[in-house]
């Protein structure tokens, strides 16, 4: 019973010390997590993110960027033709594994004013094949995540820098799919 007694003794000392060294273990995870989240609230203090309405002239400055922004896009749209291309109904055979997509739309460009005429003769008369035959290879090869964007932001991109390709020149600022339609069979 004395040597239980002694080796319980023995154990005792070894446990109480390795107790306060989970404990400082556990101190020093608090204290990098504090440091982490002081950190984080300064850089977001110090570059402004989220204190638009803390600070009422950053907050007024703000305001008069985001309506100068606006002006300018009403000044870009004033200054858009808009030209149609073709209407095309194009079927997808490679978006979807055990299904074929018809695609049909109707497809126009916005470009600058003063280039309507001359991107209408080379887009519509020039290279009327070619514009035809780049889109539709765009078409055909669209994913059916591209085809279900509502904003059909890479496909339009696609279009845009193909059709330009294609023309030789950057006519065109920005894409118009009108009278979109998917069917799968």
């Amino acid at each position: 019973m004395a040597e239980e007694n002694a080796a319980q003794t023995a154990e005792t000392p070894e446990a109480t010390e390795a107790a306060p060294a989970r404990k400082g273990g556990m101190l020093k995870v608090l204290i990098i997590v504090a440091v982490a989240m002081i950190g984080e609230a300064a850089m977001f203090f110090f570059l402004g993110i989220g204190s638009g309405s803390g600070n009422p002239e950053l907050a007024a400055a703000e305001d008069q960027a985001r309506q100068e922004d606006g002006e300018k896009q009403d000044e870009e749209q004033d200054s858009l033709a808009e030209v149609e291309i073709h209407t095309f109904n194009v079927t997808n055979n490679t978006a979807a594994a055990d299904a074929i997509i018809h695609i049909s739309f109707k497809l126009y460009a916005l470009v600058a004013v003063d280039q309507k005429s001359e991107f209408d003769k080379a887009a519509n008369e020039e290279n009327k094949a070619r514009v035809r035959e780049a889109v539709e290879r765009i078409a055909r090869g669209a994913t059916v995540e591209d085809l279900n964007d509502p904003a059909a932001g890479t496909l339009k991109r696609l279009l845009r820098e193909e059709i330009n390709k294609v023309l030789k020149q950057s006519y065109i600022i920005e894409v118009v799919l009108s009278d979109f339609k998917t069917m799968q069979q």
